[in-house]
């Protein structure tokens, strides 16, 4: 992942929960409707002052469930960076 970097991909994994508001089918399956580009933020978890952030917009390119039966259910997404990636430090 290189900052900047147009059609850069990142992918994401998650722990499947069925909540209403804040699951990840919730969240990510109403993406592939867009009809426009999503923002991004990545980093570490809260906004300490000097923790470095990575902003920029994307497209989800794949969303899809993997589980065997008698595990956890997960989902993994991949994302389609689309324009400039900025770094940045929380100020």
């Amino acid at each position: 992942f290189i900052p900047g970097l147009q059609g850069s991909r990142f992918t994401g994994e998650f722990h499947w929960s069925e909540d209403a508001n804040v699951g990840p089918d919730t969240v990510l399956g109403g993406l592939f409707d867009h009809t426009a580009k999503v923002d991004f933020e990545y980093g570490p978890e809260g906004n300490a002052a000097g923790d470095i952030m990575y902003t920029g917009k994307c497209w989800v390119e794949e969303w899809r469930i993997t589980t065997r039966v008698g595990e956890e259910v997960k989902g993994v997404a991949q994302f389609v960076v689309d324009g400039a990636v900025t770094r940045a430090a929380h100020a």
